[in-house]
């Protein structure tokens, strides 16, 4: 199945498409959907629906510390990670410049996990009102 997050309103964004050799890592680039944007719950789902919803929801956290900017205008880099034995990590932080005396990424780790009765999604719904707030990046084009 696919692995990927909630991204564009309900759109479920996939990061590693299905039938991917493991071990496997992936990321995508995704941005802010608001102005002045300082965090962003990531909803990491697996399933093959392109609505979020559609899929299996298997956790969920929040990047925090997002500097303030216009919408659009900060990347954040959300990577997955499964190894040999099937373990899936999940890592998530703002990109940013380099030289300006902070690493170039800072990590998030995905610890919240859903046990399959679905208090995982109701959770999320109740914390953030079924709104997350990312957007996918179009693939810059190389020269």
């Amino acid at each position: 199945m696919n692995m990927g997050i909630c991204a564009d309103g309900d759109n479920f964004a996939a990061i590693i498409p299905r039938n991917t050799t493991v071990p496997a890592r992936r990321d995508m680039l995704f941005t802010t959907t608001h102005d002045n944007q300082t965090e962003a719950p990531v909803a990491v789902y697996e399933g093959e629906g392109e609505c979020a919803e559609e899929n299996h929801l298997l956790g969920y956290f929040k990047i925090t510390g997002i500097p303030l900017a216009p919408k659009g205008a900060v990347e954040i880099s959300v990577c997955m990670d499964i190894d040999a034995a099937n373990v899936l990590r999940v890592f998530a932080g703002v990109v940013t410049p380099h030289g300006q005396g902070v690493p170039p990424f800072i990590e998030v780790r995905m610890l919240t996990l859903d046990d399959g009765h679905g208090w995982c999604g109701q959770a999320l719904a109740k914390m953030y009102g079924g709104k997350l707030d990312l957007a996918v990046l179009p693939k810059k084009i190389q020269p």
